[in-house]
């Protein structure tokens, strides 16, 4: 998984790790006006990377072996999804 992890981190602009971190407090400030309801909550991207395998050949190219399997990674966390309104935010976020 780590080989993986850094092959796409290195080919891609993506920035990847396999998990979170446990127990870390995160806040997020919500400016909601009176008389309005507000939610945040912490969330998480996640995105499939399919891993291929390819080999060079004698004259200079490059011949397409097959997948060599799906990674699924997290790209972005904590981002904030938000919710203000005149009415409880349903779903909330």
């Amino acid at each position: 998984m780590k080989f993986a992890v850094a092959e796409v981190q290195g080919k891609t602009s993506h920035t990847i790790t396999d998990h979170t971190s446990s127990g870390v407090t995160v806040s997020n400030t919500i400016n909601v006006p009176g008389r309005k309801y507000g939610y945040t909550t912490p969330k998480i991207e996640r995105t499939t990377f399919i891993v291929e395998k390819w080999q060079d050949t004698p004259t200079c190219g490059a011949r397409r072996l097959g997948n060599a399997g799906k990674l699924w990674g997290i790209t972005a966390y904590p981002f904030y999804s938000e919710c203000i309104a005149t009415g409880p935010c349903s779903p909330k976020p």
